[in-house]
């Protein structure tokens, strides 16, 4: 079913005077549409053949159903006796036959005159044993409603036209669908609904893919062999210090100025590594 897309029109904008105080915002517009009005509607464009007006507006119906609507029993009675009665003048009467027992079942002895006696003979509900399964997958924990009901699933129902709402009610619906049960078989819906809960506490930006690690890890050994090399200077000085001959005393002497340029150079080297590694986020 095509969807009736509705659109507002503004008025003209008019100059605003000076020292006029400003207008204030409007609130935003509620995208959802009214089921309830849009059922009316269809049965009044039903009774008066407009046939591919109340199409669209019963599509639109099922729209509100799954944003902020939770059904009720009159009003799926209402909405299930206009799709069938609609089915029926479109010579569908598989699908005729389906709503208007569904209409029965949900809101019995409520047939609308107006829209004649031919479609009423299938405006007639008879419990059955037969029943198959429905599972409801995706509802992240929110709450389930089957025919405007809160129900647990899994669950058995009753063969025929039902409908899944999935959300936080009564405040907040966030899907709803058709469902037909067929004897014996698991019918299964997949809701779109948004995350229960948000986690708070996350770091903000894309998880690191882990290519900073190398140098983390070099930069760290650059600076323990710059440790080793300056604790080695320093055993160097000591023994200059205690040397009595002035040639050893001289071969220590270079030996400390090596190791202290070695020193140096491996600490440059790791403070660089590690401020790579720090700027890619693993240190």
């Amino acid at each position: 079913m095509s969807l009736l897309l509705l659109s507002l029109v503004s008025g003209p904008a008019f100059a605003q005077d000076e020292g006029e105080a400003p207008e204030q915002a409007l609130p935003e517009e509620d995208t959802c549409p009214e089921p309830t009005m849009l059922v009316l509607r269809a049965t009044s464009d039903i009774e008066n053949y407009f046939l591919s007006e109340a199409e669209d507006e019963l599509a639109e119906a099922l729209v509100g159903l799954g944003c902020k609507h939770a059904a009720d029993a009159e009003l799926l009675g209402k909405l299930w006796q206009a799709d069938g009665v609609l089915a029926s003048l479109q010579g569908n009467p598989d699908r005729a036959a389906l709503a208007l027992s569904a209409s029965a079942r949900m809101l019995p002895d409520r047939w609308n005159v107006n829209f004649g006696t031919e479609a009423q003979k299938m405006y007639v509900y008879e419990p059955s044993v037969d029943t198959g399964i429905l599972i409801v997958k995706g509802t992240r924990s929110k709450d389930v409603l089957v025919d405007g009901v809160p129900t647990k699933v899994p669950t058995e129902l009753e063969v025929g036209l039902h409908l899944v709402q999935v959300g936080t009610f009564p405040d907040d619906t966030e899907f709803g669908s058709e469902v037909i049960i067929t004897k014996g078989a698991e019918s299964v819906v997949m809701a779109r609904v948004t995350e229960a809960v948000a986690v708070a506490g996350l770091p903000v930006g894309p998880p690191s893919d882990g290519s900073s690690r190398p140098f983390a890890v070099a930069g760290g050994g650059a600076a323990a062999v710059a440790l080793t090399s300056f604790l080695m200077a320093s055993s160097a000085d000591k023994k200059f210090m205690d040397e009595s001959d002035e040639a050893a005393a001289k071969a220590h002497l270079q030996r400390n100025h090596a190791m202290n340029i070695t020193g140096l150079t491996v600490t440059a080297a790791g403070a660089g590594l590690l401020g790579v590694a720090v700027l890619k986020g693993q240190w």
